[in-house]
C-alpha cells in the first residue's frame, strides 16, 4: 500500500502513482497517513472489483445527499472521476458537485470543471495574507464587477464556493487578530458567489479542529444555556452570522449580481453588491484586523478615506463590533469552545443613530465619514439611485427596447453614412485622442467601435476609454458636435444628444456600460441600413464585412475633385459646392488632394467597391 497525498508543483493531469513516476522513490509526496492511493488502472477492465465497489459507494452517497465534495480532486485520475460522477448523476441528475481543486492554473481548473461537470470550486479567504489580497480574492470570485458590459465572453475563472474558513484551515486566530473574525465573515458573505464556513469559526475556536483526531463535540443551542455544553446567540458571532446569511440569500435572490471592491486604506475594505436592473445596492465597509496583536492598532478613524456614494443612503442595514474579553482561554475537555467575546450588534439603524459614521449629503453624491471606526468593526448601508438616475435609466431602457431611431437612420445616404461611420484623420483634419491610449483610427463611429469591441468583450473596465468616459463627457460631446456640424447628419446628432444627456445623468461608474449599449445600437442601425441600401443584408457575414469596408472609400473630401458630371453628383457644404462621391485611392495616405482620385488604383477597385454593392450611379 502507498499513502495518498499531494505533490508540490506537479502536473495534476498526471497520475503520480503510475509506473513511470518516481514521486514515492524521491519522497516528493506530502503524504496523508489516514488515506491510501488506489490503483484504478486505465479502464474498468484493469480492476473490475475496485471500479464496481466505488461505483456502488458513489451511487449510495448520491441517493442520500443532494451534493458531494470531491476531496483532493487534483490527485484523482480524471477518467476515474468522470466515470464515478456520471454514475452519481444517473442516480441524482441535479447533484451539486463541489471540488477541492488546486492546480495553480485557471486553464487546468477548467479541464476538470468541464470534464466532470463541477458546479463550484472551493476557495479560501484564509489564503489571504492582508486585506489587499483578501479584496483581490473577493473581486476574483465574488461576481461580475459593477457596471459590467452586457455582451462579454464567459469568465475563464470557474464559479467558487468561497469559505471564510474550511475544515482544512488552521484557526484564523493563529495568524490574525481575534477582531478579524467578524470583518472577514462579513466580507465573504457579501460575495456574489456561493459561500461557506464552519461551526468552529462562529464559535471563535482559537485552535485547529482536526476532522480525524478530534473527538469532542460542538456545544448545542439553548435559549437559556446552563452548562458548558450549551450556548445561545450571545455567544461567538452567531447573531451576526444569522443576519449575514439572511442578507447573502436576499442579495442572491434579489439579483444583486454585480460587485465592486474598494480598498479604502491598508486595513479597511468596502464591497458593494449592486442590482444591474434596478441599480439598487448594498455597501459593506469592514475594518479588517490581520495584525496578530491588538496593541498594533493605533490609527484614528478620521484618517480613513471617506466613501462617496452616488445614490441615496436609505438606512444602515447593520453595524457591529467584536470585543474580546480579557479572560484567559481554557480548553474544555468535553466540548469545543471558543474565546469569550462581546458582540455589539444592531440592525436597521437610522443614519443619525450610527456609532461609526456620519453622512454628508450632496447633489451628486453622499459622503460617508468614519467616526470611532475601529479594527473589527463592520457597517452596511442600503442605497437606492437618485431620482434623476432612475428617470435616466427609464429613458435609456425605453430607447434600447424601441426602434424610434430607425426612421431617422433610414433617411441617410451612403455618402452621409461614410461621414458618420468612417473618415480617417487626413480626411477629417483630426480625430479623437483617448488619454493613455492614443488617437482613434477613424473620426466616425467605427473608430470608437473598434476599441469598444474588444473592451466590452473582455469586460476591460480599466481600459483608458472607460476611464475617459467616467471622467467626463468629452467623447460623447465629440460625437454629438461632429454630427450637428452638418445638415445631413444634424437630425441624428440631435437624437444622440438627448440620448447621451441621459447617460451623463448616471453615476460615473455606470457610464461606460450604458454608453456602450447606446453606442452599439446606433452603430448597428447605421451599418444595417448601409447594407440594406447596398443590397447586401442577406449575402453572408464575410460579404457584409467587405461591403461595409467599401463604404469608407467613397465619400466627400476637400480637394478631391472630379470633373463636373451633373447636379446629382453635387454636394454643398457651407454654401460652397463640392463634387461628391469621389473614391479614395487608399487610406490614409491617398485620401486627400490630387492623389485621392489616382486613376489606376480607383479603377482597379471600382468593380468591387461600387458594382458589387450596386452603387451604379457613383460608378458612372
Amino acid at each position: 500500500m502507498a499513502h495518498n497525498g499531494w505533490v508540490m508543483n506537479d502536473d495534476p493531469l498526471r497520475n503520480f502513482a503510475d509506473a513511470d513516476s518516481n514521486v514515492y522513490l524521491r519522497r516528493e509526496l506530502i503524504a496523508w497517513s489516514d488515506s491510501i492511493k488506489l490503483r484504478y488502472g486505465t479502464s474498468y477492465e484493469a480492476s473490475p472489483f475496485l471500479w464496481a465497489y466505488m461505483r456502488q459507494y458513489v451511487e449510495l452517497v448520491a441517493s442520500i445527499f443532494h451534493g458531494i465534495r470531491l476531496d483532493n480532486c487534483h490527485s484523482t485520475p480524471l477518467h476515474v472521476a468522470e466515470y464515478l460522477i456520471d454514475a452519481a448523476r444517473a442516480v441524482r441528475p441535479e447533484l451539486l458537485v463541489v471540488a477541492e481543486l488546486f492546480t495553480n492554473s485557471d486553464a487546468k481548473d477548467n479541464v476538470f470543471v468541464n470534464h466532470l461537470g463541477i458546479n463550484v470550486l472551493i476557495r479560501e479567504a484564509q489564503q489571504a495574507w492582508n486585506s489587499h489580497e483578501q479584496g483581490r480574492l473577493l473581486f476574483r470570485y465574488g461576481g461580475k464587477p459593477v457596471g459590467a458590459f452586457e455582451n462579454t465572453t464567459p469568465p475563464a475563472v470557474a464559479d467558487a464556493l468561497f469559505f471564510d474558513q474550511t475544515h482544512d484551515n488552521p484557526s484564523p486566530l493563529e495568524k490574525r487578530c481575534v477582531k478579524d473574525v467578524l470583518p472577514t465573515a462579513a466580507l465573504v458573505s457579501f460575495g456574489a458567489c456561493a459561500v461557506g464556513s464552519n461551526r468552529g469559526y462562529d464559535d471563535i475556536v482559537p485552535h485547529h479542529i482536526h476532522v480525524v483526531k478530534e473527538s469532542r463535540l460542538y456545544t448545542s443551542f439553548s435559549q437559556n444555556p446552563k452548562s458548558a455544553g450549551e450556548v445561545n446567540f450571545d455567544s461567538g458571532i452567531f447573531l451576526a452570522r444569522r443576519t449575514l446569511n439572511k442578507i447573502h440569500f436576499k442579495l442572491g435572490q434579489g439579483g444583486y449580481s454585480e460587485t465592486y471592491i474598494d480598498q479604502l486604506d491598508d486595513d479597511v475594505v468596502s464591497i458593494t453588491r449592486s442590482n444591474p436592473l434596478t441599480r439598487e445596492s448594498m455597501v459593506l465597509v469592514a475594518y479588517t484586523a490581520f495584525n496578530s496583536s491588538l496593541s498594533e492598532f493605533k490609527r484614528a478613524s478620521y484618517s480613513i478615506r471617506a466613501v462617496e456614494i452616488q445614490g441615496e443612503i436609505q438606512n444602515i442595514v447593520f453595524e457591529g463590533r467584536l470585543l474580546p474579553k480579557e479572560t484567559k482561554f481554557e480548553e474544555n475537555e468535553t466540548f469545543l469552545t471558543g474565546i469569550e467575546c462581546n458582540l455589539e450588534w444592531q440592525e436597521d439603524v437610522s443614519i443619525d443613530k450610527s456609532q461609526f459614521v456620519n453622512v454628508l449629503k450632496g447633489n451628486r453624491y453622499n459622503q460617508i465619514q468614519f467616526v470611532n471606526f475601529q479594527p473589527g468593526d463592520v457597517v452596511a448601508f442600503r442605497v437606492r439611485p437618485f431620482h434623476s438616475t432612475i428617470i435616466a435609466l427609464q429613458n435609456l431602457s425605453s430607447f434600447l427596447h424601441s426602434n424610434d431611431m430607425l426612421e431617422t437612420v433610414s433617411k441617410l445616404s451612403l455618402v452621409t453614412l461614410n461621414y458618420i461611420i468612417f473618415r480617417c484623420k487626413e480626411e477629417e483634419g483630426g480625430v479623437y485622442a483617448i488619454p493613455n491610449h492614443g488617437e482613434l483610427v477613424y473620426a466616425g463611429l467605427q473608430g470608437i467601435a473598434s476599441v469598444l469591441e474588444t473592451v466590452s468583450l473582455n469586460n476591460e473596465l480599466g481600459h483608458p476609454i472607460c476611464c475617459n468616459l467616467r471622467d467626463g463627457r468629452w467623447l460623447m460631446d465629440y460625437i454629438v458636435l461632429r454630427l450637428l456640424a452638418r445638415e445631413d447628419t444634424k437630425e441624428l446628432g440631435e437624437y444622440i444628444q438627448k440620448l447621451f444627456h441621459n447617460v451623463a445623468e448616471l453615476p460615473n461608474y455606470l457610464v461606460p456600460t450604458y454608453f456602450e449599449q447606446c453606442f452599439r445600437k446606433v452603430y448597428n442601425l447605421c451599418v444595417t441600413h448601409a447594407l440594406s441600401v447596398m443590397g447586401c443584408e442577406r449575402r453572408g457575414e464575410f460579404f457584409n464585412l467587405l461591403a461595409i469596408t467599401s463604404l469608407q472609400f467613397m465619400g466627400i473630401a476637400e480637394g478631391g475633385y472630379l470633373p463636373a458630371a451633373g447636379d446629382e453628383f453635387s454636394f454643398i457644404v457651407d454654401g460652397n459646392p463640392f463634387i461628391a462621391h469621389s473614391m479614395a485611392a487608399g487610406l490614409p495616405h491617398f485620401s486627400t488632394g490630387y492623389m485621392r482620385n489616382w486613376g489606376r488604383d480607383t479603377f482597379i477597385a471600382l468593380p468591387g467597391l461600387l458594382l458589387l454593392t450596386r452603387r451604379y450611379v457613383e460608378a458612372k
